[in-house]
């Protein structure tokens, strides 16, 4: 199992955590979506998944990700 967190700011309310988790929850691999809107961060974990296609999902919700 492989864990990744990506730095998400502007996420401000419970309708951004959910389209997030929404988006990402779809990608192959992902087993679970943690959004933490004080942190402004997401952490996704499962078995295999592309760091990129993740990235691609943030993005689709209306988001961009914070460079690593």
């Amino acid at each position: 199992m492989q864990a990744r967190t990506f730095t998400v700011p502007g996420m401000t309310c419970a309708h951004c955590e959910e389209a997030i988790r929404s988006s990402v929850g779809r990608v192959s691999g992902v087993s679970s979506v943690t959004v933490d809107l004080a942190a402004m961060s997401v952490v996704v974990a499962g078995p295999a998944f592309d760091d990129e296609a993740v990235r691609d999902a943030i993005d689709d919700a209306g988001f961009d990700v914070a460079p690593a």
